[in-house]
């Protein structure tokens, strides 16, 4: 249990610092291209060391490269914190991603290491859960704290990063098991497909709305708590509700729940497009966290549910994240400056959602198809 609070705490600390750097990059009045740059830096560090991570991780070392790149993404959000030179920071923003393509290839690796087949689904909803909140208190901390100022932040990320290695040094529990037990769930590998396609289109919208929302409210001078909360209420809804789904985990192989799930997400950005206000953006925002839930757990639970070719699974899971955090940030950009109004981000999105509807619809599978 502690080393999912470790995986929370690291989420913790890469988003209080993301807030803080893209807020401050819209309240210096930076450009919305040199915002795209900062927010797509770290993305492309963390595709590195993704698509890698074949070849670096196994179950040997995991625990070491934990430790290693949760010291170094520490050391780094201290570094960001004071550092007011824009190239440097694009610098620092990018070694921190590759420091975190380790930390999570790693914890994915003990997640494979640490599960039988029996109870994967179990540790995939706590895997959910742990990254999700961390993520949702990371903006929200980052928001509420922002005006104490660098010295302030980086002892509170010094304290959290101190858990952080404390939990992965004394934490005995990174072991390998026995791959007992039969297969929960569908092999269909159809599904794992299906999974790549759904985690590129909800981390393209997520990390679009997570980097140029921030920006945007600084712009329109809203403060950072008000700009954190919307986007604490998205993240906090995708861990809450991974509990419901792992009860109801057959969902993720029905075909009907996929499509209809990707109709409801392409609906609530319509939305928050048509009525643009901070009410609007709280409900939007808070339902589309809902749907990101169901999306990534089910796109992690295909890859996983494979356990003969686990270690490839994932690590085209993550290069995916990584891939589609970069086209995200940067389509969103071009897209704001081809259409009037910053809120056009949101109809972009929701276009790319129709398109995931038909595909999801096409895919020839079947629910539920055993192997």
């Amino acid at each position: 249990m502690q080393i999912y609070i470790a995986t929370a705490l690291t989420d913790v600390i890469i988003f209080f610092t993301v807030f803080f750097v893209m807020y401050r990059a819209g309240e210096a009045g930076l450009s919305n291209g040199l915002c795209t740059l900062l927010g797509i830096s770290g993305s492309i560090g963390y595709v590195i060391t993704s698509f890698a991570s074949g070849k670096l991780v196994n179950h040997k070392n995991c625990r070491h490269l934990l430790l290693i790149s949760s010291l170094a993404g520490t050391i780094l959000c201290i570094t960001v914190f004071f550092s007011t030179n824009y190239l440097l920071n694009l610098f620092f923003l990018f070694v921190f991603g590759l420091a975190n393509g380790i930390f999570f290839n790693a914890f994915q690796a003990f997640m494979r290491n640490s599960s039988s087949k029996g109870d994967i689904i179990k540790t995939i909803c706590m895997y959910t859960v742990a990254w999700s909140c961390g993520t949702s208190l990371g903006y929200l901390f980052s928001g509420s704290l922002y005006k104490l100022g660098p010295y302030a932040l980086s002892a509170i990320v010094v304290l959290t990063g101190a858990c952080v290695l404390w939990i992965f040094r004394k934490d005995s529990s990174i072991e390998d098991k026995s791959e007992s037990g039969n297969y929960p769930l569908s092999t269909n590998i159809m599904f794992v497909w299906m999974g790549w396609v759904i985690i590129f289109v909800v981390t393209f919208v997520e990390r679009a709305i997570l980097v140029f929302f921030p920006v945007l409210c600084a712009q329109k001078n809203l403060g950072p708590f008000y700009a954190s909360l919307p986007l604490f209420l998205m993240m906090l809804g995708q861990g809450v509700f991974s509990i419901y789904f792992f009860r109801n985990k057959n969902l993720f192989y029905k075909k009907n729940i996929i499509v209809i799930m990707n109709i409801l997400a392409a609906t609530t950005l319509l939305l928050v497009w048509v009525f643009p206000s901070y009410l609007v953006y709280l409900a939007g925002f808070t339902l589309f966290g809902i749907y990101g839930c169901f999306a990534y757990f089910s796109a992690v639970l295909y890859a996983n549910n494979h356990f003969e070719n686990q270690s490839y699974n994932v690590g085209i899971n993550e290069g995916i994240v990584g891939i589609s955090s970069i086209l995200g940030v940067v389509i969103s950009y071009f897209w704001m400056k081809a259409l009037p109004g910053p809120d056009s981000i949101y109809l972009g999105c929701a276009m790319l959602l129709i398109i995931l509807i038909f595909i999801t619809a096409l895919m020839p599978v079947k629910s539920r198809e055993k192997a």
